[in-house]
């Protein structure tokens, strides 16, 4: 609907105003709750301030899925009262997420269809209480964003070596983004993938040996794998008979199938509401089967969709090809709690640009504009556990996946690059 200029000037000061109230609540909130003693960052902060007193890493406090890098790269927030590193840490995510949107807006968008309000603002709002569930956890999900923007953000401005060490980086704090550099390996960019070698060595090793010495070093990363890769995977997670990651939470492609196809309770714990989704009670080998088709399906395609050069691509869709690993890492990650889900948020703003240019050409975009509708309806699903169980947020985010890797398809010829 076009808006007047009064009207949007309006507009726009009334939503810096909600923003910055929305900034104040989420920076106070979770600090305040850490007396409940129920966050993500406490967790971080007691383990980081344990390496601080005793030079050793533990997960007793339930830091148990992260790399020996995260908790080095946590004690700068260690050394201060737990409220206090929660509250700046939540104003550095908020700060980068705002950085998002700018570099997102400002490079990795086309210029012409709509207005800032659509393109960016709209989006914000569709991943805003996943994005909400990671600032009051003290969740770290925003600066694995950040550094996949800037990461893209480089790489579009040609600077490869740095864009690879962002990407390190987002791995070392999450493992998931390890797919997003399978598209840059299709893609044959080797400076890229040095510089993403270069950061796991410095950054991943490089501190851990510094600070924890060789022995100790070897032996947590081969407990992370051992006790991560090895025992939270896709097929140990269908198979195990009691798995902490398969309540509801878990958004994974397959641990919803595991709830799906298997008789699990999805509840948080045995003091709960016993929760069944389940279709089904199937042996185990019958959801590997399905996931392995499933996760190796959307490898190939995707692979297949990306199988081009870039200098044989226009820009837009290599944008909607980077956007599609973003979700493939999501879908395929063991882990993917519906906070995670806040990287959506580049997909969502592409396809939004996307459904406004077609818009305005007068092309009917039915799928595009349909995944867009579902994944807002889905939102209000966020309250209700049993539709988390059953994966509703999974399934738009696999639908928004398929959106993606269509438009990406569609987007053939130099023409339809609109930057």
């Amino acid at each position: 609907m076009p808006l007047t200029a009064n009207t949007t000037k309006r507009l726009r000061q009334a939503l810096l105003i909600l923003a910055m109230i929305y900034a104040a609540g989420m920076i106070i909130y979770p600090s305040v709750r850490l007396h409940k003693g129920s966050s993500d960052f406490l967790a971080f902060h007691r383990t980081a301030r344990h390496l601080i007193d005793t030079g050793r890493i533990t997960t007793d406090y339930g830091v148990r899925n992260y790399l020996p890098f995260f908790v080095i790269l946590m004690t700068p927030f260690a050394l201060l009262p737990a409220w206090l590193a929660c509250a700046l840490f939540n104003l550095l995510s908020i700060a980068l997420l705002a950085l998002c949107l700018v570099m997102i807006n400002t490079w990795l968008l086309p210029r012409h269809p709509g207005s800032v309000l659509l393109r960016i603002g709209v989006p914000t709002l569709m991943v805003l209480p996943l994005i909400t569930a990671a600032l009051v956890l003290g969740q770290v999900i925003l600066l694995v964003l950040f550094l996949m923007i800037l990461g893209w953000t480089l790489f579009e401005q040609k600077r490869e070596f740095p864009a690879g060490v962002c990407f390190s980086l987002a791995v070392l704090i999450k493992a998931f983004p390890l797919i997003v550099l399978l598209f840059f390996l299709l893609k044959r960019r080797w400076s890229l993938l040095a510089g993403s070698v270069l950061g796991l060595l410095v950054f991943g090793v490089g501190t851990s040996l510094a600070v924890l010495g060789p022995q100790r070093t070897w032996s947590l990363h081969k407990d992370y794998f051992h006790r991560v890769v090895v025992g939270n995977s896709a097929l140990t997670a269908i198979a195990a008979p009691n798995h902490r990651t398969l309540r509801y939470n878990n958004q994974s492609l397959p641990v919803v199938l595991r709830r799906l196809l298997r008789h699990t309770n999805a509840a948080r714990d045995t003091s709960q509401q016993a929760i069944y989704v389940n279709i089904a009670d199937l042996p185990p080998a019958i959801p590997q089967a399905i996931y392995l088709a499933l996760a190796g399906g959307g490898l190939i395609g995707a692979a297949w969709i990306a199988r081009k050069p870039i200098q044989q691509l226009p820009l837009q869709r290599l944008r909607f090809e980077f956007a599609l690993f973003m979700l493939l890492a999501l879908i395929l990650s063991p882990l993917l709690w519906v906070r995670y889900l806040s990287l959506a948020i580049y997909p969502l703003c592409l396809l939004t640009v996307k459904l406004t240019d077609d818009r305005h050409a007068a092309r009917p975009n039915r799928f595009g504009f349909a995944t867009w509708i579902i994944w807002i309806a889905a939102l209000p699903l966020l309250a209700c556990p049993w539709c988390r169980a059953a994966g509703v947020h999974l399934w738009a985010t696999l639908l928004l996946a398929l959106a993606i890797a269509r438009e990406a398809l569609l987007a053939n010829t130099p023409a339809a690059d609109s930057d």
